[in-house]
């Protein structure tokens, strides 16, 4: 009917008629065109929006990755299976994607215009991770034998597992802690570091007065029994029986001589480390203040500084020992250096590049029982017997460590004598009151270790 329409000329009328409904119909033609072009190109800039945001999360920025990525995510939603090209670029940490694909005209076809281009761009910088780092502070006094060091062990791989499936990069460190914590015999040259003991001797002059023997002690059971407590670390650990004694007085005199001798102490190091003087013992930083190595003295399984291989990490707390009794601020201080750029550890500093935002620093500490040994003053050993003292050191070094941006989580498994006063002090040192976990059976470990890791890996996502 058009077409007879059109090869009309019978009068003015018709050829104007004629003119006028080409118009409309062009007018309609490209309308329907131009509506269904911006439609289709709509869906290719949703399709090019998901995949710059895909393509921007890919690690280490690598374009190869990115184009993979891209044309995945465009299949994906190209339900249609329109022909689409997608190309990648990378400008100043800037991830750009340009796509097209062809339009067929419905009407413009009429005017030539079979085919339209359509094109959608976008642009996403590149996904910074969250890098976290975790020091792991570990109790390994000999209350922590037997069940104890099986159950922490048990816990805190788990806590590696769940961190391993963290997208971020994850670094660890294991502090394992007693009377002293082991830096390893790599670090015996470092500057910040003082054996000079090692390897020395020292000759001196011992005296004694010679005693003869008149008449030997003697001591008989008397098959009396009385029980008595098993104390280990500040924790009941059971009782025992106990056969009483009598005993007679020995019979000794003086010979009148003075009998003097040479002995020797020879020193060696085994890459224990003790506290500097105050105030540089509840500082983490080296500062120009060497920290003493303590000689003739062996404390357990060497720390793991921060490292990306959590394998290692793993390794280190399978080969954790029991050995000593407990002073946590040297655990505690150790922590805090694991996670700090100034010497004596540094591995830290690995974690702040352009490519990433700051990293999260945490500690978590984990004890089964009150600190019950301290520092004496003008010592660097960890010999006294002032527990209070050794709380303070440890709220201190808390509380230095907190305002140096580090999330303290502290955990008390199976806390036994003196539990009041180390709950209190547990709650105080964590960074919040939710923070402190207290794990009385070996699933409530585990949960502690599992819940902290999760709340790690959502305080990542939040950042």
């Amino acid at each position: 009917m058009l077409k007879q329409y059109f090869k009309s000329t019978s009068g003015n009328f018709a050829m104007m008629g004629a003119i006028a409904l080409s118009v409309v119909l062009l007018a309609v033609g490209a309308a329907v065109d131009f509506t269904s072009a911006t439609k289709k190109q709509q869906s290719l800039q949703d399709m090019v929006d998901n995949a710059t945001l895909a393509a921007a999360q890919i690690k280490d920025g690598r374009r190869k990755d990115m184009q993979i990525m891209v044309d995945k995510v465009i299949a994906q939603h190209n339900t249609q299976n329109w022909p689409i090209k997608a190309k990648v670029r990378l400008k100043n940490d800037v991830v750009y994607v340009e796509a097209s694909t062809d339009y067929d005209t419905i009407l413009m076809g009429m005017v030539g215009k079979d085919r339209v281009e359509i094109k959608a761009d976008a642009g996403a910088p590149l996904s910074k991770s969250t890098p976290i780092n975790l020091a792991l502070v570990l109790d390994t006094t000999d209350s922590m034998y037997g069940d104890n060091i099986g159950d922490l062990k048990v816990a805190a791989k788990e806590m590696v597992k769940i961190m391993g499936e963290s997208e971020s990069s994850v670094r660890m460190a294991v502090i394992p802690f007693g009377k002293y914590v082991n830096v390893g015999m790599k670090n015996k040259r470092s500057h910040w570091i003082d054996t000079s003991q090692d390897g020395t001797s020292r000759e001196y002059e011992h005296c004694y007065n010679e005693r003869r023997t008149i008449k030997p002690r003697v001591c008989r059971g008397t098959g009396r029994y009385r029980t008595e407590d098993i104390i280990v670390d500040g924790q009941h650990r059971g009782t025992r029986r106990i056969e009483e004694k009598e005993c007679t007085e020995g019979e000794y005199e003086d010979t009148g001589r003075r009998i003097c001798g040479m002995r020797q102490t020879n020193y060696n190091w085994y890459g224990c480390v003790g506290s500097r003087q105050s105030p540089y013992n509840e500082q983490a930083p080296y500062a120009s203040r060497r920290i003493p190595g303590i000689m003739n003295e062996r404390c357990g399984t060497e720390m793991l500084p921060l490292v990306k291989n959590l394998k290692k990490v793993e390794r280190t707390i399978d080969d954790l020992e029991v050995k000593g009794e407990t002073y946590l601020p040297s655990g505690v201080v150790w922590g805090w250096r694991a996670l700090q750029k100034d010497v004596p550890l540094t591995e830290v500093r690995k974690s702040y590049d352009k490519k990433s935002n700051d990293p999260v620093n945490a500690m978590v500490v984990m004890t089964d029982g009150q600190n019950t040994l301290s520092q004496n003053k003008g010592q660097t050993t960890h010999n006294g017997r002032d527990e209070k003292a050794a709380n303070e050191r440890t709220a201190n070094l808390c509380e230095a460590a907190k305002k140096d941006g580090i999330q303290i989580y502290t955990v008390g498994y199976r806390m036994g004598a003196g539990r009041g006063e180390m709950e209190k002090l547990l709650k105080s040192c964590a960074s919040e009151k939710d923070n402190y976990f207290d794990a009385r059976n070996a699933e409530e470990l585990k949960g502690a270790f599992s819940d902290i890791a999760s709340r790690l890996n959502i305080t990542r996502l939040s950042i």
